[in-house]
């Protein structure tokens, strides 16, 4: 079939994707450029690798490969741990919706009677090992201000503008009214403070949190 076809054609690219997935730390995207303090994953080239290898799981699976089905299964849960690895709020949110994706392929292939209890007890052991290569929510929080405070300094390119220019779409970037609001300053200072409240915490178990 073509989709069979598909998935053997691009095998070599995903066999070294997979080698990457055993890695405990990943970078996606160019931590070089000047403009980012995080890494934004390619949504589109990762999705492709989650097809792939969704689908040479599902197809180890439907041969009876359970252990082969399960290495395919990992390998996709490790990535969705990757992509939100050293990253904002965008990243994170793609591993997420990738780990959501990924589970249901996980509970189908632990409720199929051929999976057996030695299977489900090794998968879930390197689960709870997988799960570790979760970052800090703190580490988020932090490339999360050094956005806020590049976009919030972005902004004053408007200051070399004229006061009363008409080139910005919007009259709350002009200059006049920028400097009676305070900005960029306040945004700064703003979201700093809210930063600061949820890093007091954010890596505190809930239970412990006052």
């Amino acid at each position: 079939p073509p989709l069979r076809l598909w998935v053997d054609t691009n095998r070599p690219a995903l066999d070294r994707w997979r080698s990457g997935t055993e890695k405990v730390d990943a970078i996606d995207g160019d931590l070089r450029d000047p403009e980012r303090f995080g890494s934004l994953p390619n949504v589109t080239e990762s999705r492709e690798f989650l097809r792939l290898a969704s689908l040479q799981g599902e197809r180890e699976q439907s041969e009876g490969q359970m252990a082969e089905a399960w290495q395919w299964y990992r390998a996709v849960m490790r990535f969705s741990r990757h992509l939100g690895q050293r990253t904002e709020s965008d990243g994170r949110i793609v591993g997420c919706a990738f780990h959501n994706m990924t589970t249901e392929r996980i509970e189908r292939w632990a409720s199929d009677p051929r999976t057996s209890g030695g299977e489900l007890q090794l998968a879930l052991n390197q689960l709870t090992e997988d799960f570790r290569l979760t970052r800090p929510f703190s580490e988020l929080l932090k490339v999360e201000y050094c956005e806020i405070w590049k976009l919030a300094r972005a902004r004053e390119e408007w200051k070399f503008r004229s006061p009363f220019s008409t080139g910005s779409p919007d009259w709350r970037y002009s200059r006049p009214i920028r400097y009676c609001l305070g900005e960029p300053e306040l945004t700064v200072r703003l979201n700093k403070l809210v930063i600061e409240n949820w890093l007091s915490v954010s890596d505190v178990p809930r239970r412990l949190q006052h």
